[in-house]
């Protein structure tokens, strides 16, 4: 055995210790008391207690008081586990390298961003050609020490000569968009307020002299904690200009629900603008004449007939990917000059056995006269290439088994398209595809203190509830074996038809080093079976996904590959809500439970920030069938007082605009109330930090090594 695993026999050791540490833990005292209000709703009518409804205050005196309580007594019992610092040195290791974003190519240049390992922090490169030295265009360091940072796109104009990119403050999703005159290296006037960072977007026009780009609506009073996001419109900004005289494009046709995408064709001939609805997860689709400024943009798509995302364009003929008559999805032409609302579909690429894979962003793009599409089999990635008449060319052999979370980024006139490859080991290598050739070569990569060849990645397949064959990656070092004697992570999501694939984690890929197993089944709501599976696993059918992840844990331990007292229920976000659920249905199944940022009142998620996009995959409230469904499994309203639970650490940052904090506040004084046993239930809260926007490095690694040291202390019980 390896030097690096004999540490798990070090931890184990450790890990024996601490279980007298559990003990003296409890000598901590109990955690703080929340108290119990009588604030009741009336649903439909149900009446429905929510005695912690004033957490959702969050910064009110009270609140603040129990979080910041709460937050000490979490840390204190984690400090005192002996194994703590070196756990934190090594994912240190692990997470202190740099990564990058594919290049975005414009005039010959190749803009892309460098990202610091807390995934927060992000510089802007420049390079004159693939194989040239990164010029520094704008720095992390310098934005951060006012307390800035990088949006995670950058929008170069056609000839390169410029770049728009956004800032915002640390811990918030509200961005302010600037411009660079890459060729004088300065910084033009123009200033952009209202944008949200990962919502909105920036198209030029063909000879850069201005952009169409979309904003929202300030926060009332200025709180971006939890207030709504809405009333998204399009607006056209020329160069050298100020804000308030930019000329309005489109506004949403519903404020509160429809949110906008746009881009301009690479012929610059078309303004495309897809209104999603987010309610019913389907688009309408809009077409403006880019050279004509007082032209409306024109219905094209009318809303109800399905999902679109637009592919690539020739002439007045758009290809668009759908999922309208295809739940595999297929890629159609519409001419832009029919502006019907009900157009005529011809297709492009059929629909076919094996479904789009719709979460990878640009999965499916036009680039080089050919059409790029990412498709998933089994959930592996497949990747197949087009010609502009939907005859299939070849296959794209990719370097590993992995999961491309960014590509595929290129023009319809260039022979090269970029993507980036991540896997359990890998935080992400940048790939330059030769569209000639077929041929994927490295473009960046990170450096790693650790071999990522040391690590096995294989597919195996579940039992499904209805006895059907599921498939779930399981990841661990070359020298271990799941056996059932190695604690088995279990993460769970399913969610927006997101396909359960390999991606790096920094303290995760410690787990595998410290010769814990990892392990990722797909489950219904999301994407690897394609819309079919998706819509299985979401509103009124949400529990199908509940026990999808459920039955992926059964099977481990009936495989002898994992013991509850050792299996680890883990997740963040969206999945929080899916994950909790299973935990407070099975709380004998699991050993530990980690809640990364989660969802987890199910009867009020949508009245905060941008979650009223969510209706779509939760259902809404207001509908009496959904909130049937939402009651049944809401983490929070579904805690048995008396009940065992397993120990869990809840991690929400106390920024978060996506998922607010009030989720995870609500949940642990709920769950604090209800256990029946010892276990712990701790609330661990990254101060300042937002979902993605703030967390730095320091407060990354101090998150992970808390959540380690934790399932370490808990899983030696």
């Amino acid at each position: 055995m390896s030097t690096r695993l004999g540490r798990w026999g070090g931890l184990v050791s450790i890990i024996v210790v601490a279980v007298g540490l559990s003990s003296c833990s409890r000598a901590l005292g109990d955690p703080p008391v929340a108290n119990r209000g009588d604030h009741v709703d009336t649903y439909h009518g149900t009446a429905v207690a929510d005695p912690y409804r004033w957490l959702e205050a969050a910064e009110s005196d009270e609140a603040r008081e129990w979080v910041e309580a709460q937050d000490r007594y979490a840390r204190d019992l984690v400090d005192g586990w002996p194994g703590r610092d070196e756990i934190r040195d090594r994912i240190r290791a692990g997470a202190e390298h740099t990564r990058y974003l594919q290049p975005v190519e414009r005039g010959g240049r190749y803009f892309f961003l460098q990202v610091d390992p807390s995934f927060t922090r992000l510089s802007l490169l420049l390079a004159e050609d693939v194989e040239d030295a990164d010029r520094v265009l704008i720095q992390a360091d310098s934005l951060a020490e006012h307390g800035l940072l990088l949006e995670r796109i950058v929008w170069p104009s056609p000839d390169g000569n410029r770049v728009a990119f956004a800032v915002g403050q640390l811990g918030s999703r509200w961005m302010t968009a600037h411009v660079l005159d890459v060729v004088a290296g300065e910084m033009l006037a123009d200033s952009i307020h209202g944008l949200v960072g990962g919502l909105s977007s920036i198209s030029w026009d063909e000879d850069g002299s201005g952009f169409f780009y979309d904003r929202f609506e300030d926060p009332a009073g200025g709180d971006s904690l939890t207030a709504p996001i809405r009333r998204e419109q399009v607006f056209y900004h020329e160069l050298g200009t100020p804000q308030a005289e930019d000329r309005e494009v489109m506004a949403s046709p519903d404020p509160d629900n429809v949110f906008l995408t746009h881009q301009i064709t690479d012929d610059h001939e078309l303004l495309v603008i897809t209104a999603r609805h987010g309610a019913n997860a389907t688009d309408a689709v809009y077409v403006k004449h880019v050279d004509m400024p007082a032209e409306r943009p024109g219905l094209l798509i009318a809303d109800n007939q399905g999902a679109f995302t637009f592919v690539g364009s020739a002439g007045s003929k758009l290809w668009l990917y759908t999922t309208l008559d295809a739940p595999n999805g297929r890629v159609v032409v519409v001419d832009a000059d029919s502006s019907s609302g009900s157009p005529v579909f011809t297709d492009l690429i059929a629909e076919g056995e094996i479904p789009f894979d719709v979460w990878t962003a640009n999965g499916t793009r036009a680039v080089g006269g050919r059409i790029i599409a990412a498709l998933r089999q089994d959930s592996r990635l497949l990747v197949r290439l087009f010609d502009e008449n939907g005859t299939q060319t070849g296959e794209v052999a990719l370097p590993y088994l992995g999961s491309i979370w960014s590509g595929f980024l290129g023009n319809q006139n260039s022979d090269e398209v970029f993507y980036v490859l991540s896997g359990f080991a890998d935080p992400g290598t940048v790939y330059r595809l030769d569209l000639k050739t077929g041929q994927s070569s490295v473009f960046r990569r990170p450096e790693l203190p650790f071999d990522p060849a040391a690590f096995v990645i294989r597919q195996v397949f579940y039992s499904g509830p209805a006895g059907d064959r599921i498939p779930m990656y399981v990841g661990h070092h070359r020298d271990v074996t799941p056996d059932g004697t190695r604690p088995v992570m279990l993460y769970g999501y399913g969610f927006g038809s997101w396909s359960a694939a390999p991606w790096y984690r920094a303290h995760m890929a410690e787990w595998m080093r410290s010769g814990g197993v990892f392990a990722l089944p797909a489950l219904r709501g999301g994407g690897e079976y394609g819309e079919t599976w998706h819509e299985a696993g979401i509103r009124r059918s949400r529990q199908n996904a509940i026990d999808d992840y459920i039955a992926s844990a059964d099977w481990l331990v009936q495989q002898g590959m994992a013991t509850p007292e050792r299996l680890v229920a883990e997740t963040n976000s969206a999945g929080g809500s899916l994950l909790a659920a299973a935990v407070n249905q099975r709380p004998d199944l699991f050993g530990a439970v980690i809640l990364g940022f989660p969802v987890l009142d199910m009867l009020r998620y949508d009245e905060f920030t941008g979650a009223a996009r969510w209706r779509s995959e939760f259902g809404s409230p207001a509908d009496s069938a959904d909130f049937a469904t939402l009651l049944a499994y809401s983490p929070v309203h579904n805690l048995e007082p008396g009940t065992c639970y397993p120990p869990m650490m809840v991690t929400p940052g106390s920024r978060d605009e996506t998922t607010p904090a009030l989720h995870a506040f609500k949940f642990v004084a709920a769950a604090q109330y209800a256990q029946g046993c010892a276990n712990p239930i701790l609330l661990r809260v990254s101060w300042n930090a937002g979902h993605r926007y703030g967390e730095d490095l320091e407060k990354s690694i101090d998150n992970f090594t808390d959540q380690l040291s934790f399932l370490f202390m808990m899983l030696g019980k």
